[in-house]
């Protein structure tokens, strides 16, 4: 195996490095830059009532947005202990989150916990105010649910959730009253006996009971409308501008969700584990 000189040797009269070197050379700038881009310094996640504990690069994280910034870079205590409670949050929430800082996407994958995990980290964005976060959350919702029978993993306590814990004017707001829409207008066109039909619409009950907001909204939108064969979210992944309907960025913004990548390369990735899951197993009583 050839081995190549330290630069600092080399002579102005003696040749470049073979092509492979020069592979190498750029292989070592990159991950130069990577270093710089991270720094050395990494900060502590406790997340949940459990107190799970994630490390990430400190910069990596108050680049994402201001809500990390403020609270690492200030002279707050958790700048200080280089820690931050996240107790609010959920583990698997999270968990993609720290994925999503190092690898700048969300794997869309169709597993009823994963996305659970999905909608919690929504709440999350919207939390801490970090809309581009929110936006790749919607689109890998988005291409689950363009499998119909996705929506049978949506449930009226999700739904409720996702209602109180976003803000009044949410995109997610309106996926939820848009999906529930779709799943109730199945029941109505369905084999299934009245009964059965009424018994989905009394699911809807505590939600409507809860928002009055909701249950005008809903029945308003949906009177006279039939999404009985196609949702919402594969009626919009179908249309030119159908992610940035759902998106939290302003108007105008080149939105690389709707690019050809998106729908054609990304596909869901199906986990053949499927079992009925708390949705609130790992966020405080006081969410339930």
């Amino acid at each position: 195996m050839q081995h190549l000189k330290p630069i600092a040797t080399m002579s102005e009269g003696e040749p470049k490095p073979l092509a492979d070197n020069d592979e190498h050379a750029e292989t070592v700038s990159v991950l130069i830059a990577l270093s710089r881009s991270l720094g050395n310094e990494t900060v502590t996640l406790i997340v949940g009532k459990k107190r799970k504990e994630f490390t990430v690069h400190k910069q990596l994280l108050c680049d994402s947005c201001g809500y990390f910034r403020g609270a690492f870079d200030g002279s707050f205590k958790e700048g200080q202990e280089g820690k931050i409670y996240l107790v609010e949050e959920s583990e698997g929430a999270v968990a993609i989150f720290v994925e999503w800082l190092y690898q700048s996407r969300i794997r869309p994958t169709i597993h009823e916990t994963y996305l659970q995990d999905l909608f919690k980290l929504y709440v999350m964005a919207e939390k801490i105010i970090l809309d581009e976060l929110a936006d790749q959350v919607m689109d890998a919702i988005f291409l689950c649910f363009s499998d119909d029978t996705v929506y049978d993993y949506l449930t009226t306590e999700m739904a409720n959730y996702m209602w109180e814990n976003t803000q009044k004017k949410s995109p997610m707001r309106t996926f939820i009253m848009e999906a529930l829409g779709h799943i109730y207008y199945r029941f109505i066109g369905s084999k299934d006996t009245e009964e059965e039909k009424i018994a989905y619409l009394q699911e809807l009950w505590p939600i409507c009971k809860n928002h009055p907001d909701f249950f005008a909204a809903f029945f308003a939108n949906f009177r006279g409308q039939d999404y009985y064969h196609c949702g919402p979210a594969k009626a919009y992944l179908n249309s030119p501008d159908g992610f940035c309907r759902f998106h939290c960025h302003e108007k105008g913004y080149e939105c690389a969700a709707i690019k050809d990548r998106i729908w054609f390369q990304i596909q869901p990735e199906w986990d053949p584990e499927i079992k009925k899951s708390d949705f609130f197993h790992d966020l405080p009583d006081e969410k339930k």
